[in-house]
């Protein structure tokens, strides 16, 4: 099934995920992803920044390998609602994260809904 993805300098491209150029910035919004597709988890020492937003992810997508370059990750609207268990998984597998950003996940505070 092809998806659409956003690469380095916002290059829109359409490609199976099976054969996604996967540099620095990886974008995969809107796509109803469910879990981390294979192919970033196998490229994952070359992202720095990872797009999430609108799809089904949760809190346990993220129980994953270590994104040890990974500074910056958005998951807005997607299905996390365990607050800990989501913030357990990215301390552990995203080591040296700068931004996240979070808003519009079920059971958030609405504090961090209006604030990133």
């Amino acid at each position: 099934m092809p998806i659409h993805a956003c690469v380095a300098h916002q290059i829109h491209q359409e490609a199976p995920v099976n054969k996604l150029q996967v540099n620095s910035k990886v974008v995969l919004t809107g796509l109803n992803l469910t879990s981390i597709p294979n192919e970033l988890i196998k490229n994952r020492e070359c992202i720095e920044t990872l797009i999430l937003d609108n799809n089904m992810l949760t809190e346990n997508s993220f129980n994953m390998p270590k994104f040890r370059n990974l500074k910056e990750l958005a998951v807005r609207n997607n299905k996390i609602r365990n607050i800990a268990v989501f913030m357990v998984n990215i301390q552990k597998n995203c080591p040296n994260l700068e931004v996240l950003k979070i808003r519009n996940n079920p059971n958030w505070p609405v504090k961090l809904k209006k604030e990133e």
